[in-house]
C-alpha cells in the first residue's frame, strides 16, 4: 500500500511537470536587444531598428527611437487649442469607426509598420466588423509569388500565420491579428507585389486595386472588404506625390465604392513630447479617440481632404515593460521556467497549442538574462507553449 502512495505521489508530480524537450527554432530577424543597440551605433534607420525591435516585443524600447530629442516643435497655442476645442470633441474611436463602417462597402485603416499598437487596434475592430458584414481582409503585410497570388497559399485554412508568410507577418501583434481574422471567418487576401516585381509609384498602387478585385471577383461571395496597409496608401484624391493616385482612388475608381479611411499614423506617440505634432502634444487620452465636430466630421488640419478620420492613441505605460494598449497592469502573468542546461541572453517565444512553433509567428516574445530570472508576459499568453533559444540551443516547453 505504501508504494502504490509513493507511486502515485511520483505520478502526479511528474504529470504537474512541463515537458522540456530540445527542438530546432528559426530566429531569423528576431535579434537580441543588445544587438539591435549594436547596429543602432552603424545604421541611423530608425525605422529598421524598429522594426527589428517590434518583432521581439521590444515595445518600451521601440518608443525610445522615436523622434528627435533635440526636436524644437511648438505645441498648438493656447489660443489654436482652445479654438479647436470649441469646434471639435473627443469622441471613442472604436464606436465612431464601427458606426461609419455600416454606411460603407470598402473600409482602409493604416498603420506605422513599426508601431504594433495599430495592429493591436485593428483587430480589437475585427469581430464587430464581421457583425457588420465585413469578409474580406487585404493585407500589404502579405508576401506575394507574382501573378496577384499570394505567396502563403494556406494563409486562410491554418489557424495560425507563418514567420515566411510576409515580412511584417514576424511581429506578433500581426500574427495575432491574422489569428482573430481566421477564428471570426475573414478571406485573407494578399495584394501588394511593389518594387519586388517590378512595380512602384502609382503602377504600385493601381496593380494592388487590380489584384485585391480580381480575387473578390473570383471568390464570388457577398462581404464587404477592409484593407489594412501602411501610411499613405490610404489617400483618397490626388495623393500629393509621385504616385499619382493611392491604392484608395484606385480601389474606388473600379469598385466604384467610396472608402470610408481611418489614419492611425498622423499623430504618433514619441519619446520626448516636443518632437510630437503641435496637436499630438496637446493630447491626453485614457483611450483612443477622434476628434469631431456637431455633424460627426473628423478635424482635418491638413492641406487636402485625403482622409475620413485621424485615430490619437493614449501614450503608452508600461509594467515590466509591457505597455497598457497589450496588456494592463492586471492583466500580466509572472512565469518561472523550469530547470534546463542553456546560456542566457535568451528570448522566450509564447505559441499557441495549435502552432507549428518552428514556422508560426509568436504571439510573444520576452528577453532574459538567466534561466532563472522571473519575467513578466501578458496573463492572455500564460501556460501557453514556449520555446526559449540562445540562437545556437533551444527547447520547447509544454
Amino acid at each position: 500500500m505504501k508504494y502504490s502512495i509513493l507511486l502515485l505521489a511520483f505520478l502526479i508530480f511528474a504529470c504537474a511537470q512541463p515537458a522540456i524537450t530540445p527542438t530546432e527554432y528559426n530566429t531569423k530577424d528576431y535579434l537580441f536587444l543588445a544587438d539591435v543597440a549594436n547596429q543602432a551605433t552603424q545604421n541611423n534607420d530608425m525605422g529598421f531598428l524598429s522594426t527589428r525591435l517590434s518583432f521581439v516585443s521590444g515595445h518600451q524600447q521601440l518608443l525610445q527611437l522615436q523622434g528627435d530629442k533635440e526636436a524644437d516643435i511648438a505645441p498648438l497655442s493656447d489660443t489654436a487649442w482652445n479654438d479647436l476645442l470649441s469646434v471639435y470633441r473627443f469622441s471613442d474611436a472604436r464606436k465612431y469607426i464601427l458606426d461609419q463602417s455600416k454606411f460603407h462597402e470598402i473600409l482602409m485603416i493604416n498603420e506605422n509598420h513599426f508601431l504594433p499598437e495599430h495592429r493591436r487596434f485593428a483587430t480589437s475592430l475585427l469581430a464587430d466588423l464581421y457583425t457588420n458584414g465585413y469578409r474580406y481582409l487585404a493585407l500589404e503585410a502579405l508576401g506575394m509569388a507574382g501573378e496577384g497570388v499570394a505567396y502563403d497559399t494556406e494563409i486562410n485554412t491554418r489557424p495560425y500565420p507563418k514567420k515566411m508568410s510576409g515580412f511584417y507577418t514576424k511581429e506578433p501583434e500581426m500574427g495575432n491579428l491574422i489569428r482573430e481574422a481566421n477564428k471570426l471567418g475573414f478571406v485573407i487576401l494578399g495584394y501588394d507585389e511593389g518594387s519586388s516585381y517590378g512595380y512602384s509609384g502609382g503602377e504600385r498602387e493601381s496593380r494592388g486595386a487590380a489584384n485585391i478585385t480580381k480575387q473578390l471577383n473570383d471568390l464570388g461571395q457577398e462581404g464587404k472588404l477592409l484593407v489594412f496597409c501602411g501610411w499613405d496608401h490610404i489617400k483618397e484624391g490626388e495623393a500629393g506625390s509621385y504616385w499619382g493616385y493611392a491604392l484608395a482612388e484606385r480601389l474606388r475608381e473600379v469598385t466604384g465604392h467610396d472608402p470610408f479611411t481611418v489614419n492611425q499614423s498622423q499623430y504618433s506617440e514619441m519619446a520626448h513630447r516636443n518632437a510630437e505634432d503641435s496637436l499630438m502634444q496637446r493630447i491626453d487620452i485614457l483611450t483612443p479617440a477622434v476628434m469631431i465636430d456637431s455633424d460627426k466630421k473628423s478635424i482635418n488640419l491638413l492641406p487636402k481632404d485625403w482622409y475620413d478620420v485621424f485615430v490619437f492613441h493614449p501614450r503608452s505605460v508600461f509594467t515590466h515593460g509591457i505597455p497598457q494598449w497589450l496588456a494592463k497592469p492586471t492583466e500580466i502573468a509572472s512565469v518561472v521556467l523550469p530547470e534546463m542546461e542553456i546560456e542566457c541572453p535568451c528570448q522566450v517565444f509564447i505559441h499557441d497549442t495549435q502552432d507549428n512553433p518552428s514556422e508560426a509567428t509568436p504571439l510573444f516574445v520576452k528577453e532574459i538574462n538567466d534561466v532563472k530570472d522571473e519575467f513578466h508576459i501578458p496573463a492572455a499568453f500564460d501556460n501557453l507553449p514556449l520555446v526559449i533559444t540562445n540562437h545556437k540551443k533551444s527547447f520547447k516547453v509544454n
